[in-house]
């Protein structure tokens, strides 16, 4: 389905067009993709993967300002979530590592395929700037940035929101989680309801000592191979992913990229709060937005 819309800003108004279809993974289950085409491309592509949970839909206010640039832009939904989620969610079966070996994989290939001799970029939010090491996707992407991307365990957190993580992540999530079939969304207060395989992930990831390693050991690790140009961001106020957590991601998990590290602060962003997902919401536009994009286009 094709969907034609404008983007506005204070210079001005471009086209664009918004592609929904699907993409095939390499064990046979369809992702919803979307693709945002630009009225004049300027021969760049940028892939955004989503954070733990939240539909491609949220994204599509950022794709649409990154499109009014020039860039072709996808978003997808992982399986299990939004658009790619079944009819029952109760004892579906997928992982993290399913989500990049995968899901990001299997959007990674129909990109290429569909623009060879473009650049690739690669955006990815929280879990889904994780996921650049753990396939060999990597080497698809000329630079990529993070968005709240951390090295999640529990102790990497600020003190005062300690308590409450040890008991989400070690009783409610595993409670829940096997009680249910799945981990329910009205718990996790944002996004989408969790595959129970997914959720158990989620898990390691902030209870584990090597926390995203972890996930690594069980899949692929291509974390010291990734020498490319990386961007990573984090905010001020993001509990989930604290300043301390992002620089020990950086520092155990890109070791020989070439980082940027940005740490936003809420005076920087003139507002209040900004937390773990509101990066992304179209209020930021006009300034945090076009951090990643000017850094883009000199990379």
């Amino acid at each position: 389905m094709r969907i034609f819309a404008q983007r506005e800003n204070s210079i001005y108004c471009q086209l664009y067009f918004m592609e929904k279809f699907s993409v095939l993974t390499a064990d046979n289950y369809r992702i919803a993709a979307t693709r945002f085409v630009p009225e004049n491309p300027n021969g760049n592509v940028i892939v955004i993967c989503s954070a733990t949970g939240i539909k491609q839909r949220f994204y599509a206010g950022f794709a649409a300002k990154f499109a009014a640039q020039g860039y072709t832009v996808y978003t997808y939904d992982y399986r299990g979530i939004g658009l790619s989620k079944p009819d029952k969610i109760s004892g579906f079966q997928a992982t993290m590592r399913d989500w990049a070996t995968k899901d990001f994989q299997a959007i990674t290939d129909f990109v290429t395929d569909a623009h060879p001799n473009a650049r690739k970029f690669h955006i990815g939010h929280s879990i889904g700037g994780i996921f650049i090491g753990l396939t060999p996707a990597y080497k698809q992407y000329d630079a990529f940035v993070t968005v709240a991307a951390q090295f999640g365990y529990w102790k990497n957190f600020y003190n005062k929101n300690k308590p409450a993580v040890l008991w989400f992540f070690y009783v409610l999530v595993p409670v829940l989680s096997k009680m249910l079939g799945y981990f329910p969304s009205k718990v996790k207060s944002m996004g989408e309801s969790l595959p129970v395989g997914v959720a158990k992930d989620w898990r390691t990831l902030i209870v584990s000592k090597k926390s995203a390693m972890a996930l690594a050991e069980q899949s692929y690790n291509f974390y010291e191979k990734i020498d490319k140009p990386v961007l990573v961001i984090s905010l001020e106020d993001d509990w989930i992913a604290p300043e301390k957590a992002v620089d020990i991601f950086v520092q155990k998990m890109l070791k020989n990229a070439k980082v940027e590290r940005k740490h936003i602060l809420l005076s920087e962003a003139k507002t209040k709060a900004i937390g773990h997902v509101n990066f992304f919401r179209n209020k930021f536009e006009k300034n945090l937005w076009n951090i990643p994009l000017n850094w883009l286009e000199t990379v």
